[in-house]
């Protein structure tokens, strides 16, 4: 924007652009609080399953699956990323 290319491009593709990069900011501010979850509560407690698993049930604790479901959350967002990228670069390649 501040450099003035924005002038230069076709209103549909600033906005695929601007689209794309919200979504690579949203994606990023998950994952941070992801690696904050992982440096805080799963690194300290990597040897001791107790943390991590109820010994009466045997089951993982809320928390952690909740982690796991968030894991999985980011890959499916890095897989959709992934096509997003290849179509911006498309169209990019497209508007020259």
């Amino acid at each position: 924007m501040q450099t003035g290319v924005a002038k230069f491009l076709k209103p549909k593709m600033f906005f695929h652009l601007v689209s794309f990069y919200n979504f690579m900011d949203s994606f990023g501010e998950r994952y941070i609080r992801y690696n904050d979850f992982t440096e805080s509560r799963v690194l300290p407690a990597a040897n001791d399953s107790v943390a991590y698993y109820d010994p009466r049930s045997g089951k993982m604790r809320p928390e952690f699956t909740a982690y796991v479901d968030r894991l999985r959350d980011l890959q499916q967002l890095n897989r959709e990323m992934i096509v997003r990228s290849a179509r911006v670069r498309k169209e990019l390649k497209q508007e020259k």
